[in-house]
C-alpha cells in the first residue's frame, strides 16, 4: 500500500509540523484525498491563528515522507494527480514481483520523467522486461533453446534415427564444453542486470 505523508507547507515554514500519513492507490478515492489535505490546511490554519502568527488562507503542501512506491522516487511537490496515479498502477500489478521490478526498473534503470505519462512508462517497461533472472542464467536459457532449436532443424532434415541420434549426441557434447560466461558478456551489451531482475536496452 502506498502512503505518503502531506505537510501544511505554511505551517512547516512557521515551525509547526501540521500533517498526516495518507493512504493511496486504487482502495483511495482522488477526492477523498483531497479533503485530507483540506483538513490538514485547515488545521495548521487554526494553529497559527492561536499561536497569532496567522498571515493568510493555507493553500500549499508538501510530501515529506512516503512510503510503498517501491523505490520510485517521489518529489516534495509532486501533484497529488500524479502520485494517486503512480499508485494506483503499483496496484494494478498482478504480482508483488511485478511491482518491485517496475520500481527497479524506474529507479535505476530508466526514469519517469522520460516519459508523457506513468502508462507510457509502464509500457516501456513490460517491453523491456525479462524477469527475475541474471544475464549468466539468461545466457543458459539462450544457449538450450538454441540447442533445442537446432535439433528439431536436423530431425525434420534427416530420415535415418541412427544419424539423427549421432548428430544430436555430438552436438550436446559440444554444447556442453560452451563457455557460457562468454556468452553473457557478449550479451551485456543487449540487457542491463539491475537488482534481481533483467532488462533489455533498447
Amino acid at each position: 500500500m502506498a502512503e505518503i505523508w502531506l505537510a501544511d507547507l505554511a505551517a512547516y515554514n512557521a515551525g509547526n509540523l501540521v500533517g498526516e500519513w495518507v493512504e493511496l492507490g486504487n482502495g483511495t478515492d482522488l477526492e477523498e484525498i483531497h479533503a485530507t489535505l483540506s483538513k490538514i490546511l485547515a488545521r495548521g490554519e487554526a494553529e497559527l491563528k492561536l499561536s497569532g502568527e496567522f498571515s493568510g488562507p493555507h493553500e500549499e503542501f508538501a510530501i515529506h515522507d512516503y512510503s510503498g512506491f517501491y523505490g520510485i522516487r517521489i518529489g516534495e511537490y509532486d501533484s497529488l494527480d500524479r502520485v494517486q496515479e503512480i499508485a494506483c498502477v503499483l496496484d494494478d500489478f498482478g504480482y508483488e514481483d511485478d511491482r518491485l521490478a517496475f520500481g527497479e526498473f524506474l529507479a535505476e534503470v530508466s526514469d519517469l520523467d522520460e516519459y508523457d505519462d506513468i502508462h507510457e512508462a509502464v509500457e516501456a517497461f513490460r517491453d523491456r522486461f525479462v524477469g527475475r533472472v541474471t544475464l549468466r542464467e539468461y545466457a543458459e536459457e539462450w544457449h538450450e533453446d538454441q540447442v533445442r532449436e537446432l535439433k528439431s532443424m536436423v530431425r525434420n532434415a534427416l530420415y535415418d534415427e541412427r544419424q539423427v541420434e549421432a548428430f544430436e549426441r555430438n552436438l550436446d557434447s559440444m554444447a556442453s564444453k560452451v563457455d557460457l560466461d562468454r556468452i553473457a558478456d557478449e550479451l551485456s551489451a543487449d540487457f542491463t542486470e539491475s537488482g534481481s531482475f533483467l532488462f533489455r536496452d533498447f
